[in-house]
């Protein structure tokens, strides 16, 4: 559970775990009868002897793997998204959390970072620019993203671009001082950034110590 009173900043409460029902144990999906990636999902390619050619492939449920991992609900839980909430029960169990354990993993904090507006989107250069006028203050919220824009290096930044401080939007939607530890060897950077796509960048929760039911982390 984050907090919602975190400010700028977020909070992590480890309130438990919850086992499966015995009742629900027939909706388990056996990776093995989940179908692989649809043909038309991979990328096409069409050669010519005398030009090249983009190939677009377009319509209606084509693709005949669209809902093989389960419904798109917020109620759906579960690797393959096949259970509910209602399916499990509390752990009678101590059970403790950690990202290393066995079936935990990373944990979304944000689905996006960056960029929320199109302007956020910019070449290296144009951001130097505007990191040389605001006193550098916006290369503090920077990120690099694989993708070119307009044949040139991109980053993502959402600092305003009259005042090069984070913009409305980007207060509004984050936890922007997530990771911030200072010199307090208390506190451990335990948020990650990746990269979803080519030109977007979200924030993940990595817990590396054990976390017991009731215990509270600052990320």
């Amino acid at each position: 559970m984050c907090s919602p009173d975190a400010g700028n900043g977020a909070f992590l409460t480890y309130k438990g775990a919850k086992v499966l029902r015995a009742s629900s144990m027939w909706k388990k999906k056996d990776p093995r009868d989940i179908p692989t990636m649809s043909q038309t999902r991979k990328p096409l390619e069409a050669i010519f002897s005398t030009s090249g050619a983009t190939v677009t492939l377009k319509g209606n449920n084509i693709h005949g793997d669209r809902r093989h991992y389960g419904p798109d609900n917020d109620d759906s839980v579960g690797l393959y998204r096949e259970f509910t909430l209602d399916d499990f029960i509390d752990a009678e169990d101590n059970i403790t959390f950690s990202s290393k354990h066995l079936g935990c993993a990373l944990i979304e904090l944000e689905s996006r970072y960056a960029p929320l507006l199109p302007a956020d989107r910019k070449t290296d250069l144009l951001l130097s620019v505007k990191d040389f006028i605001f006193s550098h203050e916006p290369s503090s919220w920077r990120f690099d993203v694989t993708e070119e824009l307009n044949g040139h290096p991109q980053v993502v930044d959402f600092t305003d671009d009259t005042t090069g401080a984070p913009h409305d939007v980007a207060k509004s939607h984050m936890s922007m001082y997530v990771n911030e530890v200072g010199h307090n060897m208390e506190l451990v950077e335990n948020v990650t950034a990746c990269m979803p796509s080519s030109r977007a960048v979200a924030y993940y929760i990595h817990i590396d110590k054990p976390m017991a039911k009731g215990e509270t982390v600052e990320l």
